[in-house]
């Protein structure tokens, strides 16, 4: 895709990564929002800076390799630095709207806010409002299970984190809600 010195842009770099899934669900890690920052240093290296979505994920030395393999596969033998923002928070919010579209096609539900700032769940599989939580835990620790009553699925949620929850990200999960 380029010489082993051309420099790169960020956008020629996120088109790559566009290709690297998150291993626990069918979505790019730039429309989850777990790319934070990327660029070309200055020694020619390329840096990739990640937001985990949760801390202690099981998944993130896993998708370290996946993206420095990636890169190599497509920039050559380049030097590749890619590292955890620990002390940065991750939100639904960073998802992007591809990103959205893909998890509801995977059963995956996230948060949205309605027109009066309150969070609001929606089964994927329906568009039903008529949900409840069956159990804070799923298949993820950034998940938990829900059940619609209207066509009577089970469904995840990607549990909502919201941007100015930073200071508390290792310290405590946020709490978890239902719908009125």
């Amino acid at each position: 895709m380029g010489a082993h010195n051309e420099p790169l842009s960020r956008e020629q770099i996120l088109a790559v990564l566009r290709d690297v899934e998150d291993p626990e669900a069918p979505v790019s890690i730039v429309d989850l929002g777990l790319v934070a920052n990327c660029g070309m240093a200055t020694d020619g290296a390329i840096e990739v800076e990640l937001i985990p979505t949760r801390a202690g994920c099981p998944a993130r030395e896993f998708i370290r390799f996946l993206v420095e393999k990636r890169l190599k596969v497509a920039f050559g033998e380049r030097q590749v630095r890619c590292r955890w923002l620990d002390a940065a928070a991750w939100s639904t919010e960073r998802i992007s709207p591809e990103g959205r579209r893909r998890l509801r096609e995977y059963g995956i539900a996230v948060p949205e806010l309605d027109s009066d700032g309150r969070r609001r769940l929606r089964c994927p599989y329906c568009d039903s409002a008529n949900v409840r939580q069956e159990s804070p835990f799923g298949t993820s620790v950034c998940r938990a299970i829900w059940y619609c009553d209207s066509c009577r699925n089970p469904f995840e949620e990607m549990r909502w984190l919201e941007e100015g929850l930073a200071s508390h990200f290792h310290q405590q999960e946020v709490r978890l809600w239902t719908n009125p």
